[in-house]
């Protein structure tokens, strides 16, 4: 076996990720591609990590190479804000994946990284791909909205708060419109976005500079919707698209807007995933992991299905993990139970 390091971009990381999902049951989302790992510059530096060996790609995972404070050469590797993490090729045996993560550790430790921490998808199960010595904790539940049986089915399934939203948003003529990449429309929503990060004091992994909003302006991954009344925009939503599933991104709306203008731009979203023959749109969890929380309240009504986000840590420089972690206790005064202790988020 062989490990190396692709930067972004590059057509090898792509090819790579084709080859190893190659048996799968599922298409490589659009998460685990070059192009989206390539929106997030502006938070890091990008890069893939694949070992092959004589059948072709063994275990391939990507994410942004983010600098530990107060260390030089010392990094960690993070997913993007969304769902990425490992993926090793069908059928391969125990033994042969946790060579190849020997392999990929000892490749990015030499590079600096002491560990990766990934955000797995939550529509299939990657812990299969992980080695024994990985660490993984449930997060979150997420909202799906199954969509085999078409949109009317979809929305009869769902609560009748949504149900009757949406049915509000019809009487009042709110007409959902897809914007052309053109459209001046795109710097409208990308000013309402940030006008709403900043009004919720929102984490900086959920704040976005021109250059992310430009890179999915002019990609096929990303579509946005809108709703417009006399006054210019009155709410945005912005879905990504996948080989097999829709994904609920970012949203931002008025201060004044009606009620109906999410409900009737996310349903508009689930439309779209069915013009597109997917399985389902995935709407994502809450701003927090308490089912409480009124985005994830939100999200309950539109969708029945749940699954669960779960949080993953390899280490791929133990000792150097160890001190690291040991250091940031004792400047704390406590010890840390975070996945990577030494950026305890507390």
């Amino acid at each position: 076996m062989r490990a190396r390091i692709l930067e972004c971009p590059s057509p090898e990381w792509d090819d790579a990720l084709v080859d190893v999902s190659r048996s799968s049951p599922h298409h490589p989302d659009v998460y685990f591609g070059s192009a989206y790992h390539a929106w997030h510059a502006e938070q890091g530096h990008a890069l893939a990590v694949v070992v092959e060996d004589d059948r072709g790609v063994a275990l391939f995972f990507a994410g942004l190479l983010l600098p530990i404070d107060g260390r030089a050469g010392a990094f960690d590797l993070q997913t993007p804000n969304g769902y990425g993490g490992p993926l090793a090729r069908p059928g391969l045996s125990a033994d042969n994946l946790g060579l190849a993560w020997h392999y990929a550790c000892e490749v990015l430790s030499e590079r600096g990284v002491v560990a990766m921490l990934f955000r797995l998808h939550p529509l299939f199960d990657q812990r299969p791909f992980l080695p024994p010595s990985a660490r993984v904790i449930d997060d979150r539940v997420t909202v799906y909205v199954p969509i085999d049986e078409g949109a009317a089915v979809a929305l009869a399934a769902s609560d009748s708060r949504h149900r009757n939203m949406v049915s509000r948003g019809q009487r009042d003529a709110a007409t959902t419109a897809w914007v052309d990449v053109d459209s001046p429309e795109w710097a409208e929503f990308e000013s309402l976005y940030g006008d709403a990060m900043a009004r919720l004091d929102a984490r900086s992994e959920l704040r976005f500079g021109p250059r992310y909003f430009q890179a999915m302006r002019g990609s096929a991954l990303a579509e946005l919707a809108v709703l417009r009344d006399v006054r210019g925009l009155v709410a945005g939503s912005l879905f990504l698209w996948g080989a097999e599933f829709g994904h609920y991104h970012l949203s931002a709306r008025r201060a004044d807007t009606p009620n109906y203008a999410m409900n009737t731009l996310v349903h508009a979203g689930v439309e779209r995933a069915c013009q597109r023959r997917l399985q389902g749109l995935h709407l994502g969890g809450g701003l927090s992991a308490e089912p409480s929380n009124s985005l994830f309240r939100f999200k309950a009504t539109i969708g029945r299905g749940r699954r669960t986000f779960r949080l993953a840590r390899v280490v791929s420089d133990e000792a150097r993990f160890r001190s690291l972690c040991a250091e940031a206790d004792v400047a704390r005064g406590l010890s840390s139970e975070w996945l990577l202790g030494y950026r305890d988020p507390a």
